[in-house]
């Protein structure tokens, strides 16, 4: 094989191939460290899951009296902002059910947490990144929540630091109307099996019976 053969062998196919291996393994690194950043994902990571779904902002309406009852409420469709939580000087958005993207720099509402007033456990995260909301906060404390549909004080009553999800979810459990907050407890990239929460007992608000 003369020289010329080599050199276009060489520049045609073998540099090409390296490169496309080098950009491939360059895109699935930032792939990772962007999953990381989402801590409350499952291990299947997909293009579509980064897409900026639109964010909606719930109407604001009043209640009559104090109790209400849940079917009073009209249903909530995900990527609503329905309000904002409030600590000191510091406050988040509240966001219902919301995609990856837009949870960022929000306070995310389960899609199968209670709503705020209701019996049992609002259960709520945020990314590591806005974690210092979170641990900020000290038993005593007290949350103001402004919703579409009223407003609420929370007070924390404790905080911990649990290696179970399952555990996360039990942490308002006795309290009748509670809400639980939660971050990975991890400072560094990536995942961790710990969690940080806050849990917090309503001290005033219109009451959601069933």
């Amino acid at each position: 094989m003369d020289y010329f053969k080599k050199r276009l062998i060489k520049n045609g196919i073998i540099i090409p191939i390296i490169i496309a291996v080098a950009v491939s393994a360059l895109f699935f690194a930032v792939l990772s460290v962007i999953s990381d950043e989402f801590p409350f994902t499952d291990n299947t990571v997909s293009i579509s899951d980064y897409e900026t779904a639109e964010i909606v902002e719930a109407e604001p309406f009043e209640f009559d009296g104090s109790i209400v009852n849940r079917r009073d409420i009209p249903p909530i469709s995900p990527n609503t902002v329905i309000g904002s939580i409030d600590a000191g000087d510091s406050s988040l958005p509240l966001i219902y059910n919301s995609n990856d993207v837009n949870a960022t720099g929000k306070i995310n509402i389960s899609k199968d947490s209670k709503l705020f007033g209701e019996i049992g456990t609002v259960l709520a995260s945020c990314y590591k990144s806005d974690a210092d909301f979170l641990k900020s906060l000290s038993v005593g404390d007290i949350l103001n929540v402004n919703t579409h549909y009223g407003n609420f004080t929370y007070e924390v009553t404790g905080i911990d630091a649990v290696n179970d999800f399952l555990l996360v979810k039990k942490q308002g459990d006795g309290i009748g109307r509670a809400l639980v907050l939660y971050t990975d407890n991890n400072d560094k990239i990536g995942m961790s099996d710990e969690y940080f929460t806050v849990t917090c007992k309503m001290t005033s608000g219109i009451q959601i019976t069933e």
